[in-house]
């Protein structure tokens, strides 16, 4: 199986809360280029960012790992899903829509504890409403 992590399902992942079996057991660990951008503006904002950047490392170093970069494809699922978010009335945070079209572009289930990408049934979502 490939799943995808969102920033949150991360943070829960390392404070021992939930998503231990997705990830133990998952094929490839896909982590898109936006959430390690979230992941490190939090880390920044926190009083143990390097110990945070080195664990980040580590994992993304792990063979099961894949950083998925913003490629043009990913442009391309972001603009279709901006669309369906446009016509549907229910917008949702930025960052969130490229994780989503990266998710697209790579046939991941995410993991996150948002609520809000069950607005896109494009996405195959693991979380709250799942």
């Amino acid at each position: 199986m490939k799943i995808a992590l969102d920033a949150n399902a991360y943070s829960d992942w390392k404070r021992g809360l939930r998503w231990m079996a997705e990830i133990s057991t998952a094929d490839e660990v896909h982590v898109s280029a936006t959430v390690i951008g979230e992941l490190c503006d939090g880390f920044a904002c926190g009083n143990q960012e390097m110990v945070n950047v080195t664990d980040l490392e580590r994992f993304l170093a792990d063979p099961a790992v894949v950083v998925n970069p913003v490629t043009d494809s990913t442009a391309r699922h972001y603009a279709a899903l901006k669309k369906f978010l446009r016509f549907q009335g229910t917008p949702l945070p930025e960052n969130d829509i490229w994780i989503a079209a990266s998710c697209m572009e790579h046939g991941t289930l995410l993991l996150t504890r948002d609520r809000h990408f069950g607005c896109l049934p494009q996405v195959r979502v693991m979380g709250p409403e799942a």
